[in-house]
């Protein structure tokens, strides 16, 4: 069933004219950096609706996750179903490791980093992307009870329910993301905040039209840096 949501054609038309084909820079480090990748781990990779495709030859892709959605996931090779805790990899068995909108749902994100950093070989390399914690649509949700995500994701994204899980941005600031990783033993490559794409704000075409001007100051200046939608991250494990 087709859970995507129904917009105007005047929304369509230009959410394709702005951002059709123009990829987010998760989506550049990812690409950029499986290239070279033989082992890659997707970490939170569910069934795979919005992951991207990072397969190819010579590379074995495992998605991980704690759902078991994720053994439907079409965009890996392996699919592993693990507790939630420890990792079911030996140490240093990737050399990338990519999780997109999952580091707001850990609550023991600590724990987290270190095992990503533990299944990392050195020189490894974790790429992310976590919504920030003080952009204006995680305020609304923070504000709005866990139990009612689902409905407001919906109305605003078109996101089906099975997709939608509790939040806790344990780590969603960029101090915060900067501390716990590197106890974890990374180190920073680049991290940034990040907007592409009107937001949340797509349900009418005048929502939408403020999202894309939202998005166009604050990304003028990196001054507007803690107003964006998400962090985008690049850590090397030394």
């Amino acid at each position: 069933m087709d859970d995507r949501p129904r917009r105007s054609a005047g929304v369509r038309r230009l959410k394709q004219r702005l951002y059709d084909g123009r990829p987010g820079r998760f989506e550049d480090l990812a690409r950029a950096h499986v290239r070279a990748a033989q082992r890659v781990l997707v970490f939170g990779a569910g069934r795979g609706r919005r992951e991207l495709d990072l397969r190819g030859p010579g590379r074995e892709v495992v998605g991980v996750d704690v759902n078991r959605d994720v053994l439907t996931n079409p965009h890996v090779d392996r699919a592993v179903v693990y507790d939630g805790c420890r990792l079911p990899f030996p140490d240093g068995h990737f050399d990338l490791c990519c999780t997109q909108s999952v580091i707001e749902h850990r609550l023991d994100p600590a724990g987290t980093f270190a095992e990503l950093a533990r299944v990392l070989e050195r020189g490894g390399r974790l790429v992310f992307k976590t919504p920030n914690k003080w952009f204006y649509a995680m305020l609304v949700s923070r504000l709005v009870p866990n139990r009612l995500h689902a409905r407001v994701i919906r109305f605003a994204t078109g996101r089906g329910e099975r997709d939608v899980f509790p939040t806790v941005y344990r780590a969603n600031t960029l101090g915060r993301l900067r501390h716990l990783l590197g106890a974890a033993g990374f180190v920073e490559v680049e991290l940034h905040g990040h907007l592409h794409g009107a937001g949340y704000l797509e349900w009418s075409l005048p929502s939408y039209l403020v999202g894309v001007v939202y998005e166009r100051i604050v990304n003028l200046s990196p001054v507007f840096e803690p107003l964006r939608g998400h962090f985008v991250g690049e850590f090397l494990k030394p």
